[in-house]
Formats: C-alpha cells, sequence, structure tokens
C-alpha cells in the first residue's frame, strides 16, 4: 500500500473525529456509561452465587491459587501437594491477590476475570474508535460483544476463574499496540513506543497461556505484513521475537528446576499432545468445527451480521487499511486451531472483539455504497431489523444463564455457613479429600472448601489426638467410630458424590480437656 493512500484515508478518518463534538460528544459519553453499567451487570451480577466448577478447569485454577495463597508456592506452583508445570504463572499470580485481600470465596477467586471482562469491552470500544474514528460505532461493537457466548457462557469464560479473560485483554493491548505502529511506520516515526509495548505485552501473554499467546502476536505480525512501510523496515521490528524468546527462556528455568519431568509436561503433554494427539473431549476429529460453530452456532457474534461484515471487509480491504488491518485476527486464529487437534470454542475468546469491530464497520461499509442517502438509510434498517432478533436471543440466553447461576454444591454452602458462625474446625482422616488428581475423570473440589477453613483447621487421625478443648466443628466419615466424638450434635451430612462415596457427617461438639 502506498503511503500516501494511507495517509489519506488516515486522514479522512481524523477529519470524522474532529466533527465529533457537542451533542455527539453527549451521546457517546450517555452510550459509554449505558454500556459500562451493562457490561458490569453481565460479568459481576451473581458472580460467587455458584460453587467452583468442578467441570472444567476452574478447580485446577483455584487450587493453585489456593498453594499461593496458604502454602507460598508462588513458583513453582501446586496443584494440591502436586507440582505443576502445565501453565505459566502470571494470571494465577494476578487471581490470587482478591483472595488476598477479601478471604476466600467463590466470589474473590472470580473477581479479577469479572473486571477483565468489563476491561475487554472498554478496550473494544477504544479500539474501534482508533480504527474508524466513530464513536457510535465503536459503541455498537462493544455491545454486540456482548453476544459472544465465549464471553458469558461457557466454562471458559469472564465469569470463571480461568486464564483466557487475561489473554483477551492483552489480545487487545496487543491489537492497539500494533496499530499504533502502523500508523507510525507509515509517518515515517519512531518505533519505539509502540514496538516495545506491543513485545511487552506479547511476552505477558506467553506467561499467561504458552503458545496460546503467541497467537495474538501471530495476528499483529500478519497485520504488519500488510503495510508497505512496515516490510520495507523489517530490520527495525527485531523486538517483535522477544515473546518467543520469553517462551524459551521460560522453558529453559523449568528445565532448570523441574528437569525433564516438567519440559515434559509444559510442551510434550500441554503444547505438542494438544497439538498433534489432541484431548479428550476437544472435538479431536472435526477439522472443520471452527467455521461450523462461527458461522452455524453463532459463534464470536450473530452470524447474519457477522457475515456481512466479514464478506464486505474482504471487499473494502483493498482500499481500507483499517479492514486490511482486522482481518488477520479473525481468520488467522481459526486457521490456527483448526490446524490444532484439540478444538474447544473458548480459544476464540480472546478474538470476539476483532469479530464484532469487523461485523459492525464491514455492515456499515456495505450500507454506505448504496447510491443515495435514502437507500442507505432504507438498507440500514433492514440489517438493524435482521440482526436484532440473533442479539436479543444470544443476550437473553446469556441473561438467563447469570440469573441461573445459583447452584450450590453441599459442602460450598456448610463451609459458608460455618466460617460465618465458627472459628475452629477438625477433619478426621481423609473424610473430605484433599487429593489434587483426577478422579474416575472429575476433579476434587472438596480439597477447595477444605482449604478455606484455613487457618483454623487441624486434620487427625481421631478425635482423640485433639490436644486443646474447646468448641470445634467436626468433618468426619459417618460410621468412622474413631472420629466420632461422642458427645457431638450432628449438624449436617453431606451425601455421596463425584469425587466421594461415603457420606460425611458434620459435627458440632465441645471438648474438655481434664
Amino acid at each position: 500500500m502506498h503511503r500516501g493512500g494511507f495517509m489519506n484515508r488516515c486522514a479522512s478518518y481524523r477529519e470524522t473525529s474532529e466533527r465529533f463534538r457537542g451533542g455527539d460528544a453527549l451521546l457517546f459519553i450517555g452510550g459509554a456509561l449505558v454500556l459500562g453499567v451493562f457490561s458490569a451487570v453481565l460479568f459481576l451480577l451473581n458472580l460467587g452465587a455458584s460453587s467452583i466448577s468442578g467441570a472444567s478447569d476452574e478447580v485446577i485454577y483455584v487450587r493453585m491459587v489456593q498453594g499461593i495463597l496458604h502454602d507460598d508456592h508462588i513458583f513453582p506452583l501446586y496443584h494440591g501437594n502436586t507440582l505443576a508445570f502445565e501453565k505459566p504463572p502470571l494470571k494465577l499470580w494476578l487471581s490470587a491477590v482478591f483472595p488476598w485481600l477479601l478471604g476466600e470465596s467463590n466470589l474473590s477467586f472470580r473477581l479479577m476475570d469479572g473486571l477483565l471482562g468489563l476491561t475487554a469491552v472498554l478496550l473494544t470500544v477504544l479500539l474501534a474508535y482508533k480504527l474508524f474514528a466513530s464513536g457510535i460505532g465503536a459503541l455498537c461493537a462493544g455491545f454486540l460483544v456482548l453476544a459472544a457466548p465465549e464471553w458469558l457462557l461457557f466454562h471458559h469464560s469472564f465469569r470463571r476463574a480461568v486464564l483466557d479473560s487475561l489473554l483477551t485483554v492483552l489480545s487487545l493491548g496487543i491489537a492497539l499496540a500494533a496499530w499504533s505502529l502502523i500508523s507510525r511506520l507509515s509517518r515515517r516515526e519512531p518505533l519505539n513506543a509502540p514496538l516495545w509495548m506491543l513485545s511487552l505485552l506479547g511476552s505477558l501473554a506467553v506467561l499467561t497461556k504458552s503458545v496460546g499467546g503467541l497467537v495474538p502476536v501471530a495476528c499483529a505480525v500478519c497485520a504488519l505484513c500488510t503495510v508497505e512501510s512496515a516490510r520495507r523496515r523489517y530490520r527495525e521490528l527485531w523486538p517483535l521475537v522477544l515473546p518467543a524468546l520469553i517462551l524459551a527462556l521460560y522453558v529453559g528455568l523449568l528445565a532448570l528446576i523441574g528437569g525433564y519431568s516438567a519440559v515434559r509436561v509444559f510442551v510434550g503433554v500441554e503444547i505438542l499432545d494438544r497439538v498433534m494427539n489432541g484431548f479428550d473431549g476437544h472435538n479431536i476429529g472435526d477439522p472443520w468445527f471452527y467455521l461450523r460453530y462461527v458461522f452455524h452456532r453463532g459463534g464470536l457474534a450473530p452470524v447474519y451480521i457477522l457475515v456481512l461484515g466479514l464478506g464486505s471487509s474482504l471487499i473494502a480491504a483493498r482500499s481500507n487499511p483499517q479492514f486490511r488491518f482486522l482481518l488477520p485476527w479473525v481468520v488467522l486464529p481459526i486457521v490456527l486451531y483448526s490446524v490444532s487437534s484439540s478444538r474447544v470454542p473458548w480459544y476464540l475468546s480472546p478474538f470476539a472483539s476483532y469479530a464484532s469491530i469487523i461485523a459492525i464497520f464491514g455492515a456499515r461499509w456495505a450500507v454506505e455504497q448504496a447510491w443515495s442517502n435514502l437507500v442507505q438509510m432504507c438498507l440500514g434498517v433492514v440489517v438493524v431489523i435482521l440482526a436484532i432478533p440473533a442479539y436479543s436471543r444470544a443476550l437473553d440466553r446469556a441473561l438467563v444463564h447469570i440469573s441461573r447461576s445459583t447452584t450450590r454444591l453441599d459442602i460450598d454452602v456448610v463451609v459458608e455457613q460455618l466460617k460465618r458462625s465458627h472459628e475452629r474446625f477438625v477433619v478426621c482422616g481423609n473424610a473430605l479429600s484433599g487429593r489434587s488428581q483426577p478422579i474416575r475423570g472429575r476433579f476434587n473440589v472438596e480439597g477447595i472448601y477444605r482449604e478455606m477453613l484455613k487457618p483454623h483447621l487441624t486434620v487427625v487421625k481421631k478425635h482423640e489426638e485433639l490436644s486443646q478443648g474447646g468448641r470445634y466443628v467436626v468433618f468426619a466419615r459417618e460410621g468412622d467410630v474413631q472420629c466420632l466424638p461422642p458427645d457431638g450434635v450432628i449438624l449436617r451430612r453431606l451425601q455421596p458424590n463425584g469425587t466421594r462415596s461415603h457420606v460425611v457427617a458434620v459435627i458440632e461438639y465441645n471438648r474438655v480437656v481434664q
């Protein structure tokens, strides 16, 4: 692309920005406030009402965070009593902040993710405005991204304590830095600030989700390759290799700390095995999974408006640098993750923002091609009317899911109640197992709530081992004579579940030491 063409196009958007005054500015500010409040409701309402999910990786990450809080397992991380080399530590370090400040609860473990969701929506608006200088269009992209099921519905959404939330925010930061870098390249300005910011954010993404963190960096590189001035000045872009170098250094650190077994887990199992063989339940035999997911099930954005936006952007990309910049952020992840043998919807979560921006502004571009204002207005009305049902269905599904996200485990309810009314707790034997490995395909959720009883928790093999008197709550296997105190009052019985085959008696008693 010629420098003059790029500059003229950017100048036209700057002129549009100059006209963004008065009533338009007030409308934008009001819309931004509404979007912020609405997003906060979607990401934070009932956030801690449901128990930690044993059906997703959330249970693993929360156990790792508890290792940071209780045992100072800053690095390497532990999953229960087991060394965990599978994931980099950055997101888990951040996730420990709110439990450390507010105490352990379902809400505190997820609060970082909910706030990252709100941040991602605001960054989506900022990126859209930076690209197209349209406040109303940017707000529409912000509202549209809330319809992405990856952000609110799945086990790896912003309402769960997982890694994808931070990766999404870092991906948006990388995109903003990449666009600033392209603008400076075209104006022949110094590149240091956006270039190093992009490299830094890419490095943080790698420390969040290893190779998954390299995908947004690869998208940025592809976007840069569409700009002729970037191809001419490629030698100045050498800091872009920093994220890959950080990943290599991290592997070396694992080898130094954990030896061959650590590298085998991190590189062999988590990366190579995921790509080559896939994991159970990850749509291993379906190479077209993502295309069906995006264009049939409505993943990333409502199907109709996404198809219209993508089709228009493909046509407009020849003369429009903004669309040429955005396309790699949607197309490349689908291609890369389709090649991998492990395919799950939330791998695309960090890229829903770009699909929403393309959908909105691609549709606007298509409408603007009409030959008169009247036809443009009519086409615009038709687009909106056709898009509203799919969008409203997506939001309704999200709101219903959020309002019903109140499923609680018995152990969760009991621990929450007892922490408010008691101070001292005893677990007899393995009544509440603390084992951290999968049991028949399920992870031990009760170990999480057992850790939440700390620091006032004692573990014994029989109740006679207690050396102090006072008021206690005991968790013991029902029928275990050694652990059941003779003078206790049974408060509740916890029935067997997927990780425990026995009944647990929750007993209150006062022990008098002679």
